[in-house]
């Protein structure tokens, strides 16, 4: 089968971590179906990084090269805009690209399957110009933003009726699909991101250690909460903290750390790639997660899958995987004091901590949450789409 993937990021540089969850996918569906990938270009001229034999990246220029920079920064295209509103002018061209690409190489596909509410609704309409079946997958933020803005609303609306088949990565995001529009509701399902093998395969030590070594991963943005955790973590003495990540707040981020003097235990590493994340996992005994929006967010996923206990923000999607007192512990978002009784306790008690990690990675394991089994679902609604059988 030869499906033409659309998305808006993607790391086309070796490395990167732009879209990484997108790659992960599309690197089992290659194994057995032929996949090519439309992504807007970025900024560098050095040739693009395909590192799967049969794959192929169609990166299409929409503005000179240097301005190239609304889809591959931390946040993605809404952040960028937020920080450069003159950016808004390339919209129009990054968006004509994109349309212009899923006609001339959706002529040849099989199924094209479009990332984003937006991007679904470019896909659906050169699908149906093509006459070729669309299947958009819907993230979280594309989802929430369509109850606070009209326009966000049409998009997502129009795209899902463009589209054949609309899925959801966490059950939140498919009942405030078919809540918003009842219409479509027969076109949803719910199909879960997986988890790469690295982390099921880290071991845990079971010897308490001198310092609780808190990690926390994700764009350094305004929603991801990041000063959240350096409040909370500001007068606890026996906590280490390790950020990685980049964006905007990196500034303001460590202002505060040194408000508190805390350069000492906590560390802003930066960009990591994704290959060394599992050691990261291994290094640290915790996850947090401060975000005031998420999807279903593989991070947590990943430190499931590597038995480490999370404490996050009590949201939609992560309050599907965090279960209280079993795989981790919720407070409410923006609540530093809450988050520090969190790790307080934790810090107090290392069964605890055990029987969250170990809890974890068995309902990882229990869910079959690999990025394989994700990969299959995704083959059976190209199937089924193509044949006319949803």
């Amino acid at each position: 089968m030869n499906v033409l993937f659309v998305t808006t990021s993607y790391p086309i540089r070796c490395g990167s971590s732009s879209g990484i969850f997108v790659k992960r996918l599309v690197s089992r569906l290659s194994r057995s179906h032929s996949v090519k990938v439309v992504v807007p270009a970025d900024a560098s001229s050095e040739p693009i990084c395909v590192s799967q034999e049969g794959l192929q990246i169609l990166d299409f220029r929409y503005a000179p090269r240097r301005w190239q920079v609304l889809a591959h920064s931390p946040g993605g295209i809404p952040v960028a805009l937020r920080n450069r509103p003159w950016m808004y002018l390339m919209i129009p061209f990054l968006l004509g690209g994109m349309f212009l690409h899923c006609l001339w190489y959706g002529r040849n596909s099989t199924v094209i399957h479009a990332n984003w509410a937006i991007t679904g609704l470019i896909a659906g309409l050169a699908g149906r110009l093509v006459g070729v079946p669309v299947v958009v997958t819907l993230r979280g933020e594309d989802v929430g933003r369509s109850s606070r803005k009209a326009v966000n609303r049409w998009i997502l609306k129009k795209g899902i009726a463009l589209c054949n088949q609309v899925v959801g990565v966490s059950e939140a995001i498919v009942a405030d699909i078919k809540q918003q529009f009842p219409q479509y509701s027969d076109k949803c399902r719910l199909i879960e991101n997986g988890v790469g093998d690295g982390f099921l395969s880290i071991r845990r030590s079971v010897c308490p250690k001198p310092q609780l070594r808190l990690l926390s991963v994700g764009s350094l943005i305004p929603r991801k909460g990041m000063n959240t955790i350096i409040d909370a973590v500001a007068g606890m003495t026996e906590i280490s903290l390790t950020v990685i990540g980049d964006g905007q707040e990196r500034k303001n981020l460590v202002r505060l750390i040194e408000k508190y003097d805390l350069s000492h235990r906590v560390r802003l590493v930066g960009w990591v790639s994704p290959d060394e994340m599992p050691e990261f996992f291994a290094e640290h005994d915790v996850l947090v997660l401060a975000s005031y929006s998420e999807g279903r967010p593989n991070v947590v996923l990943e430190a499931m899958a590597a038995a480490m206990p999370v404490v996050a923000s009590a949201i939609n999607g992560v309050d599907e995987l965090v279960q209280p007192e079993v795989t981790g512990m919720l407070f409410p978002p923006g609540d530093s004091d809450a988050l520090a009784s969190c790790i307080e306790r934790l810090l107090q008690n290392d069964r605890l901590m055990r029987d969250m990690g170990n809890n974890g990675r068995k309902y990882i394991v229990d869910q079959e949450l690999s990025w394989e089994k994700t990969a299959e679902k995704y083959s059976r609604v190209y199937g089924q789409i193509v044949t006319g059988v949803c």
